[in-house]
């Protein structure tokens, strides 16, 4: 009513809540055009906003709520005020719920009064003599409240038939994203996104509300971190340019292809678009169509090089085709860019099986059982993606996503596989006619105990590759990494920085002698073997002006990167935990 009436109007553009500029890029990125004034946290690592994903469906006729998505959030509030009730009253963190509709909330609050009764030393968290009680409210009325920790259950998501309606309640009304955008922004240090959906999944093409294209960006910023904003893409905002596009169009129609034109990703625009068949949110591939203008200018091709390693570096693939090779052979050219479509489906279907093959044990796809977190202390960052320490550390572990986690012992399945001796077989048995022979196992077995033995901390994808060429192949396919897969319970496992390393049984351990690059990249190299560098040399990268980067020097790499940086930090902090 004020701005209506003509009152000037100024934004506060200082914000203090998050204690992790995460907890804010999406809703600065989205919805306050990046004029918000963030201040950096000097533990933040961006792992602040976490997604984890449930197994859970939709019950659209049945009552609308997500009962699995709601017992996943119950147990992590069960195993965190567990945790926290060991803390001093004045540490104890503060705890919230959203839900996105009234029926979830209820269902919620429902599995919390059972947990309460179970556990009456809960009670202190509810008390409404407390200043910030645990709270469980939906989209409609969490306006200005804000826990240190907030748990966020999407609840909508495919039925028991597997169907995904666009109806996402109130984010389909006029304003949805202004609720969207409140929701996502009530934490101060963590918010933990409970979904049975998928970014993929949810087709824009069926809906045209602000708010449901919103809540697909933040799905894909939870899952992949701050990349997913400047990979954020608008869409078709045009038709087609030129008729040698419109014939590529109609040639890549013809073939079956969903072909979608000047797709808009980040001030960029791609030619033509071509939709993913088994995940209709999903782009499979762009496709640039350049004229003869463009073939003779020296700077344009320069410049759109530049641009293709910008839409790759966001995770696009990107395919030419000049319009000299198209008017001499369209045909031959159209089966080419046919040819390199379906090789890009069969090698994304392969890399989406082989991550659900390892989600067990890697990033796991999780059911209401899973949940089960290890001990919590306030003092502790929490750290989970890629490039910051793993869960084991972090006050939000997941059992099935920790770091640590001891194989039962070898003996049980060495017996149950018929092995009397680790030692009783050798590489003169290795046959790759019969590796995929459940006879072959014991042959398999001892291959990969031995090569662990030698090297391990051995990175899961480095030993597939071992073993494949050790049976003479040049590539690892989602066959064989579920193959071995079957042999990591012969094994001690750690997941580090969301990559799964492999020990000899009993032999995991904190430090272990670096034994150099060896052709690793660093991403292969166990934090133990970092650990033992810096535990070394700690004086001397302690004095450095740039810590980091001496640490990389005594690592012997030649070039740091901001991968590589994030990584070496992220490992010093582990070691800074276990020292």
């Amino acid at each position: 009513e004020a701005g209506a009436a003509g009152i000037p109007t100024h934004l506060l553009s200082w914000h203090y809540r998050s204690r992790d500029e995460a907890l804010i890029a999406f809703s600065n990125y989205h919805y306050y055009d990046g004029s918000l004034v963030t201040f950096p946290s000097p533990n933040a690592d961006g792992s602040a906003v976490r997604l984890h994903k449930i197994k859970g469906a939709y019950m659209r006729g049945q009552g609308r709520t997500n009962p699995d998505e709601a017992r996943a959030v119950v147990a992590m509030i069960r195993a965190r005020l567990t945790s926290w009730l060991t803390l001093p009253v004045t540490e104890r963190p503060t705890l919230g719920v959203i839900t996105f509709n009234v029926q979830q909330q209820g269902l919620i609050l429902d599995l919390l009064d059972a947990e309460r009764q179970a556990n009456p030393e809960f009670e202190w968290f509810f008390s409404d003599d407390r200043e910030e009680a645990l709270i469980v409210k939906n989209l409609e009325n969490i306006q200005g409240d804000e826990r240190d920790v907030m748990l966020f259950s999407i609840t909508f998501g495919p039925d028991h038939a597997g169907k995904l309606s666009m109806n996402f309640g109130a984010l389909n009304n006029d304003g949805g994203e202004k609720r969207l955008n409140v929701a996502v922004t009530r934490a101060r240090a963590e918010l933990h996104v409970f979904s049975s959906l998928s970014a993929d999944q949810i087709d824009l093409n069926r809906t045209a509300a602000r708010g449901v294209k919103d809540l697909k960006a933040f799905l894909d910023f939870a899952n992949r971190g701050a990349i997913a904003l400047a990979a954020q893409d608008a869409g078709s905002v045009g038709g087609i340019d030129s008729p040698f596009e419109q014939a590529v169009y109609n040639a890549l129609t013809h073939r079956g292809w969903e072909v979608h034109t000047q797709i808009g990703v980040s001030g960029f625009r791609i030619d033509l678009g071509i939709r993913h068949p088994d995940h209709a949110g999903a782009w499979l591939a762009g496709v640039e169509c350049d004229g003869a203008t463009y073939h003779r200018s020296a700077t344009a091709r320069d410049r759109d090089r530049i641009r293709q390693a910008v839409l790759e570096g966001l995770g696009w693939r990107i395919l030419r085709i000049w319009s000299t090779d198209w008017f001499r052979h369209p045909s031959a050219t159209a089966e080419r860019i046919d040819a390199a479509l379906q090789a890009a489906l069969a090698e994304d279907r392969a890399r989406r099986e082989a991550e659900a093959a390892n989600a067990q044990i890697a990033s796991p796809i999780l059911s209401a059982n899973d949940i089960q977190e290890a001990p919590d202390t306030q003092s502790q960052p929490q750290q989970s993606d890629p490039i910051t320490p793993d869960t084991a550390e972090s006050d939000t572990t997941i059992s099935t996503n920790t770091a640590d986690v001891t194989s039962p012992p070898l003996q049980k399945y060495a017996s149950a596989l018929g092995l009397t001796s680790p030692s009783s077989t050798t590489r003169g048995s290795l046959d790759p006619e019969r590796f995929f022979d459940h006879d072959y196992t014991p042959v398999l077995a001892t291959l990969v105990q031995e090569i662990v033995a030698r090297e391990a901390p051995i990175s899961a994808p480095a030993l597939a590759r071992r073993i494949a060429q050790e049976h003479g192949w040049q590539r690892t396919g989602s066959r064989i990494q579920k193959r071995l897969a079957e042999q990591h319970p012969l094994l001690d496992n750690t997941t580090e920085n969301m990559t799964l390393f492999l020990w000899s049984a009993g032999q995991a351990a904190n430090r272990i002698a670096f034994r150099g690059l060896k052709g690793r990249t660093i991403r292969e190299i166990s934090r133990t073997e970092i650990a033992s560098v810096e535990d070394q040399h700690a004086v001397q990268i302690a004095d450095a002006a740039d810590p980091v980067l001496e640490l990389s020097r005594l690592l012997g790499i030649a070039r740091l990167t901001q991968d590589t940086r994030h990584y070496l930090e992220a490992c010093r902090a582990w070691r800074s935990l276990n020292s």
